[in-house]
């Protein structure tokens, strides 16, 4: 039998018991005691404090400001450059001081877009934080070379509700060499509604969404039945999981964004989008490299838009549509003005990418290209982009200029 001296055990007992004493003592005055809000006019304190998901009584540690003044940021409602967020100690705890600055978030917004082959104008109203609850409400009415189209949303919460009407005349293209032929013209008459509840847990989203759409084509030019009912109600599905840990660091927002997305409509369609995107800063600059890809099985009226930046191609118009794609692109951003009203960014990018079009034939892109931006820092959405790009398969240049924000 092992026999244990007695002044040993009273040892142990007081350098195991010391420590957690201690530890205790210091968890008990890492608190936060209070939260002060200053600056802010139209967003109410309540909706501030479910922002950053801190309140009294939690637990503070080193990085508790950051993590507020990031989940501020990514809110895009506030004044990123101004907002300032600090703890001071005080007899029990700490006290978290935050200072924000309100962006102008009703916006009456004109919208325009010209390229190679297309032109897009309206007018799109939008509120960002409607009663300073972080209300989303937006409207819009838009007219292009062959389309009209009008639509509206709420979104409150964890739930967005969207509607709208959407008319086009469709010229499907196909691309060989340097040629250019219109094969397939038809008209699509399209109004829909959706719901979409979502679900956030740290840096992951989960959004499901149930909806309406009818699609009513005419005017086809060959046998539309061959890729979709001439007439058709559908009951659209679907769901996608994202993940996004961006910070504002330097002037630009850097870090991971990624999304899955899958959607049905009825049981006959369906399709797959996977794409993702990693930036980081480097010498101020914003360093950038993404993937989009998209399959599926789809009607003719609901295929993957190629082309104008809508699926991953900066370099192909967008009277391209696609069954399936995947493209890549790597750019690299300089902020060259920054002040308190506006910033001017400098884009340099390459890409490249394959999709297979309604003719069942590959399409390959690839090419470098640039532009700049101009953003607003008091506004919460873009000002002025244009972008020009070279194509090399195809041997020519492609040139968007979008005002109000890209479409």
């Amino acid at each position: 039998m092992i026999k244990i001296n007695p002044v040993v055990i009273i040892l142990m007992i007081i350098i195991i018991s010391f420590p957690a004493e201690l530890l205790s003592s210091e968890e008990e005055g890492l608190r936060i005691t209070k939260i002060n809000i200053e600056g802010n006019k139209r967003t109410r304190n309540d909706y501030i404090l479910r922002i950053i998901n801190v309140s009294p009584g939690d637990k503070w540690t080193p990085q508790t400001d950051e993590n507020i003044r990031q989940r501020l940021i990514a809110r895009k409602i506030f004044v990123a450059d101004t907002l300032r967020v600090s703890s001071e100690p005080s007899d029990d705890g700490y006290i978290i001081n935050i200072f924000i600055e309100d962006k102008w978030t009703l916006i009456p917004l004109p919208m325009a877009m010209i390229s190679n082959d297309n032109w897009m104008a309206g007018v799109m109203i939008l509120e960002m934080n409607f009663l300073g609850r972080g209300i989303m409400i937006n409207g819009g009415l838009f007219v292009s070379e062959n389309s009209i189209s009008g639509m509206t949303g709420i979104g409150f919460k964890n739930i967005f509700f969207s509607g709208g009407y959407i008319e086009q005349n469709r010229n499907d293209k196909t691309i060989e060499n340097k040629e250019e032929k219109t094969v397939r013209s038809f008209k699509v008459d399209r109004p829909f509604a959706e719901i979409s509840p979502n679900i956030k847990i740290n840096n992951w989203k989960l959004s499901v969404s149930v909806g309406y759409q009818h699609a009513e084509i005419s005017e086809a030019d060959y046998n539309i039945t061959d890729y979709a009912p001439e007439t058709e109600d559908y009951i659209t599905g679907g769901f996608s999981v994202s993940f996004n840990n961006l910070e504002y660091k330097s002037g630009y927002n850097c870090g991971t964004d990624a999304q899955l997305s899958i959607n049905c409509m009825n049981p006959d369609y369906y399709s797959l989008k996977l794409k993702g995107s990693y930036s980081l800063t480097a010498a101020d600059l914003l360093l950038s490299a993404a993937a989009d890809s998209g399959f599926g099985d789809l009607p003719a009226t609901n295929q993957f838009q190629i082309g104008n930046g809508k699926s991953g191609s900066m370099t192909l118009p967008d009277s391209i549509y696609a069954t399936r794609y995947f493209s890549t692109n790597v750019s690299i951003t300089k902020k060259i003005i920054n002040t308190k009203k506006l910033d001017l960014n400098l884009l340099a990018l390459y890409e490249s990418g394959v999709c297979r079009d309604l003719f069942e034939k590959n399409i390959y892109y690839y090419g470098p290209g640039s532009g700049f931006t101009i953003t607003f820092d008091r506004i919460a959405v873009p000002a002025l982009g244009i972008y020009c790009t070279w194509n090399i398969p195809l041997a020519q240049p492609y040139t968007i200029v979008t005002f109000g924000m890209r479409f």
